[in-house]
């Protein structure tokens, strides 16, 4: 009844040892995480703003740390509702522009039409008759697979959704988690599969920031699909509305990321195994400090990942 984090539970019922492994798990699950947001979304900054991506993965922690220490998990709560509804309407934005508003699309059709002539210059292999459209798709097949398997690690293993789902009432948390595994559907289905197909229709249109090459395949693996179809398609406006859109994705998500191990780091380490008999006011002293210490630590670690290439 008194559990802060999930690995309590796993220490009470399945002892020490586990709990080491477990504590291992989560704390690996946390630093993948923050590592993906810090360097994916540090590269689309500087290829928006033109700031240095080192400053980028220094920079994006610190508004972060700040209301994550004063607001604690309340803070991340607020945050993560607006910036979800933030994120929703620029993806709605982003949608419609392509499929209804756009000069150089505009309509489901023409998406359709430039899809086809792209599968026609650019087979895909492994896919049904080289085409973009098709659900036959070997790559596509792996990495549904290894999208599953990891996600999977990444979920059961964060110990941020654990921290939420204690933290609200049982009869909200179900709820809850559902209305939000719906929600984040509007992330791949929406977002990733209209950008995506419109980076693929546009690559040889004039508007498109690589034009007249393809992207690069770094480029792509950097996460820089989406900005340049929201310059393609929006300009200026395309480019502000992405850089909103991922401070404020980068943000919410590494928040949790930040209660989660300054909460396994207080609960789990320190008051288990160094200090027992800790006062309330010390562990909120040492879960302030983790907090700093894991945000400048996976600032370096970003940085070190961005110049490793």
């Amino acid at each position: 009844p008194n559990a802060h984090t999930f690995l309590e539970a796993i220490l009470a019922r399945y002892g020490r040892y586990t709990h080491f492994v477990f504590i291992t798990f989560g704390l690996m699950t946390n630093v993948l995480v923050t590592a993906m947001l810090l360097t994916g979304g540090s590269a689309v900054v500087t290829s928006l703003t033109g700031v240095p991506t080192a400053a980028a993965c220094f920079l994006l922690p610190v508004g972060v740390v700040l209301y994550t220490i004063f607001g604690g998990i309340k803070a991340t709560f607020l945050t993560d509702y607006v910036h979800t509804v933030m994120i929703l309407i620029i993806i709605f934005i982003f949608a419609f522009t392509a499929y209804a508003t756009s000069d150089v699309l505009g309509s489901p059709g023409a998406v359709y039409d430039l899809l086809v002539q792209a599968a026609k210059d650019h087979p895909v292999e492994g896919n049904a008759g080289g085409s973009y459209l098709t659900m036959r798709s070997k790559e596509g097949a792996i990495f549904f697979v290894i999208n599953i398997v990891g996600n999977f690690g990444t979920v059961f293993c964060d110990n941020g959704y654990y921290n939420k789902a204690i933290a609200a009432s049982p009869v909200h948390a179900l709820p809850g988690y559902i209305m939000g595994g719906l929600s984040w559907f509007a992330i791949p289905w929406l977002a990733a599969t209209t950008m995506g197909l419109a980076a693929l229709a546009l690559e040889t249109n004039p508007v498109f920031p690589s034009f007249p090459l393809r992207m690069a395949d770094a480029d792509v693996s950097a996460g820089l699909v989406l900005p340049d179809v929201a310059v393609a398609l929006l300009g200026k406006g395309g480019a502000a509305a992405t850089l909103l859109l991922i401070f404020m994705a980068v943000t919410s998500a590494m928040s949790a990321e930040l209660i989660a191990v300054s909460s396994i780091f207080t609960y789990d380490i320190y008051q288990t195994y160094i200090n027992p008999g800790a006062s309330g006011k010390r562990l909120i002293y040492m879960s302030h400090s983790s907090c700093i210490v894991y945000a400048v630590i996976m600032a370096g670690f970003s940085t070190g990942l961005y110049y490793a290439g």
